[in-house]
């Protein structure tokens, strides 16, 4: 039960599946906060965190169904996790959604941090999947630090 979301669902082996455990994060954040009308969220480039974030607009600001998002993100090898562990997390994205629907606007701000004016060019350039992913990139603010 080290590292547990919901007890027995992840072990330490799945320390590398770090693109779910800050997703997961966020979700448990999101969930106890009764999910705020405005959201900053800032990261790095070096990582899942542009794929995090526009998943979670996906949802909350996009409201896409939950189901679709998962989806494509479970596919990177930061989110691959069993199928029960697949099936918990879902329908707590699910969860998250329904309460999204409720609300008429979330506004979500995203920073994401580069470390050089080539990594912002790369990270600019390189298309994200899925598609809907890809036309929410000019939401996100790159910024060199």
């Amino acid at each position: 039960d080290v590292l547990s979301w919901a007890s027995g669902e992840l072990s330490p082996k799945d320390i590398k599946k770090q693109g779910f455990y800050k997703l997961d994060a966020l979700v448990d954040i999101l969930e106890f906060s009764s999910l705020p009308d405005e959201l900053v969220l800032m990261g790095d480039g070096f990582e899942a965190d542009i794929s995090i974030y526009l998943a979670l607009r996906s949802i909350l600001v996009e409201k896409r169904d939950p189901w679709q998002v998962w989806n494509h993100i479970r596919k990177l090898e930061s989110f691959k996790l069993t199928i029960k562990q697949n099936f918990t997390f879902l329908q707590r994205l699910n969860k998250l959604a329904s309460v999204a629907k409720k609300k008429d606007h979330i506004k979500m701000t995203i920073y994401i941090r580069c470390n050089s004016q080539a990594m912002l060019e790369n990270i600019q350039k390189t298309s994200i999947e899925p598609e809907f992913f890809e036309a929410q990139k000019q939401f996100v603010n790159f910024y060199i630090a």
